[in-house]
């Protein structure tokens, strides 16, 4: 775990010193054990309370010594779990933000929200549950070998042989057996993540078609499978426990039966008899959670293995970019040819030059190449052949943020979150203030009679709250508050009628005059005064839309 260790950093001195007191609070739980035996075997040789202080006053300090430092060790060790939680979150948060979008375009939302969640919880508890346990067990073994040698260096053998033998047998059951029980359970809980979300998502054209059945099955044969699982790792987990409380009987019983020996030849005090196996046992006490530490230990490699997979293909960080002035900045596509590996072109020696500050619609048939065009500048996909420039950027060399930062855009499954319409609208620019958004809202003819509250107004889960040309006309605003010099519309105007329609277009040429805006429909009938229409079907495959087009006003 190397791997985790370097992103954790400063945080493992929260590891280490969580480990000491824990260490601390066996360590006290050993010397209480100790005493208290040897002071209940000496109270029936004397006839003093007298005679017992010291031993009295030991029990007692022990015991609240052993009470304070657990309760410091647990305040400790929690608080290096949320202080590791932290540091993890905002290390993924950090990878995922600069991983290209098409390194998604397999993974499920189920998936996605299982890796975020599941792994960086387990990872976080590492540290508490699979680091510090070995540590404290090595620890507490020593100090109860170092106690009963103090006794008689004999009597250090067996809890040494013991807790290696128990050590090694957590070990072996952990690999072959828990681990990959383990394992299988984590994927199957997984899948069911995965199947569970995205059938949510469904739910209502399920319901709708009266198939509800369909989840309820789907996850009856996970639970079943979940459950089967389950059984069986908690089978093999009561095995796991039932062997180290063998070996430390059988530890213990050891150390008694040497011990009696010393005692009948007199070179062993008889009341220490009574102190040897239970120190034995005490010791035994730090070893017993090294089976849930093994498994931990197997989880977390798992875990990051599955963020380090989901975050592989990471672009270099770069400082924080300011966005450019709002001037007119021309879009060019030379020859550029794209294919899905393994799928027919797309796109085929492509020429499109649009002009700076001009404002351009570009139609086509479904398939013709509009969706694939916008990833192609945004830089999402890198072309076969050819260049896309921005400026005087190309695309293809320049840094996800510099092309963020030069392009605004709305995409047709653009997310809505789960908060307030102001919530939604300061993702595209933090710093704009009430009455910029308000006014961005009413240039998309949002602005309802109840003003005040349409800001707090919630947009519920991916904008459920909304119709779907609410839900556009929000997308778009937000869009315009970013005031990028560049501005891709995709299916911006498929939820309108005619006559929004055309309003929001007169609202978004007045409001990008002088800036280069790009509209994508295949309603060309809804695009209407632009400077230039492109249709691409016509133009793709050794095309020149530069030439091919003719400006069109309406």
């Amino acid at each position: 775990m190397i791997r985790l260790a370097q992103i954790l950093g400063k945080n493992l001195w929260w590891m280490a010193a969580t480990a000491l007191l824990a260490f601390f609070s066996h360590g006290a739980g050993l010397a209480l054990v100790a005493v208290a035996a040897y002071l209940i075997a000496k109270a029936s040789t004397v006839q003093s309370s007298a005679d017992l202080a010291l031993a009295i006053t030991g029990v007692r300090a022990f015991a609240t010594f052993k009470v304070v430092i657990r309760y410091v060790e647990r305040y400790v060790g929690h608080l290096a779990t949320f202080r590791t939680l932290t540091r993890l979150r905002t290390w993924f948060f950090d990878r995922i933000s600069r991983v290209p979008m098409p390194s998604f375009e397999r993974a499920t939302r189920g998936g996605l929200l299982e890796s975020i969640t599941t792994d960086v919880d387990i990872l976080s508890s590492f540290p508490l549950r699979a680091a510090v346990p070995p540590a404290v067990a090595a620890m507490t073994v020593v100090a109860g070998a170092i106690l009963l040698g103090w006794i008689d260096p004999v009597l250090a053998a067996p809890v040494a042989v013991g807790s290696g033998i128990a050590s090694l047998g957590l070990a072996g059951i952990s690999r072959w057996a828990i681990g990959p029980t383990s394992a299988e359970l984590g994927r199957t809980r997984s899948e069911m993540s995965s199947a569970t979300v995205e059938m949510l998502d469904g739910i209502e054209d399920l319901v709708a078609a009266g198939r509800e059945d369909l989840l309820a099955d789907r996850l009856d044969a996970f639970d079943t499978r979940e459950a089967n699982q389950t059984l069986k790792l908690s089978i093999l987990r009561a095995i796991s426990k039932s062997l180290v409380l063998v070996i430390a009987s059988a530890t213990a019983i050891t150390a008694f039966a040497i011990a009696v020996p010393m005692v009948t030849a007199s070179t062993l005090d008889p009341l220490l008899l009574a102190v040897i196996p239970l120190v034995c046992i005490a010791a035994f006490e730090a070893v017993e959670p090294l089976t849930a530490a093994a498994e931990e230990l197997q989880a977390s490699r798992v875990a990051m293995r599955n963020l380090d997979a989901l975050t592989a293909v990471v672009e270099p960080a770069v400082p924080d970019l300011v966005r450019p002035p709002a001037t007119p900045t021309a879009v060019a596509f030379h020859e550029v040819s794209f294919a899905h590996q393994g799928g027919p072109p797309l796109l085929d020696h492509l020429n499109l030059e649009i002009e700076g500050g001009s404002h351009v619609g570009i139609t086509g048939a479904n398939g013709s190449g509009k969706s694939t065009l916008v990833e192609l500048l945004l830089g999402w996909h890198q072309p076969t052949r050819g260049e896309i420039t921005i400026g005087s950027v190309d695309v293809a060399k320049a840094h996800p943020a510099e092309v963020a930062a030069l392009v605004g855009v709305v995409l047709q499954p653009d997310h809505v979150f789960d908060s307030t319409v102001a919530d939604n609208l300061l993702v595209a620019n933090a710093e704009a203030t009430t009455d910029s958004m308000m006014d961005a809202l009413s240039s998309m003819d949002l602005r309802d009679t109840a003003e005040t509250d349409l800001l707090t107004r919630p947009t519920g889960p991916d904008g459920s709250s909304l119709s779907g040309g609410e839900r556009q006309r929000l997308m778009t605003a937000r869009a315009l508050l970013t005031e990028a010099p560049v501005l891709v519309l995709d299916e911006t105007l498929a939820q309108l009628d005619q006559t929004t329609a055309r309003k929001v277009m007169r609202t978004i040429r007045e409001r990008r005059r002088g800036l280069t805006t790009i509209f994508i429909s295949h309603e060309a009938e809804k695009l209407v005064g632009l400077d230039r229409m492109v249709d691409l079907g016509s133009v793709n495959g050794a095309g020149n839309a530069h030439e091919g087009s003719t400006p069109q006003s309406r």
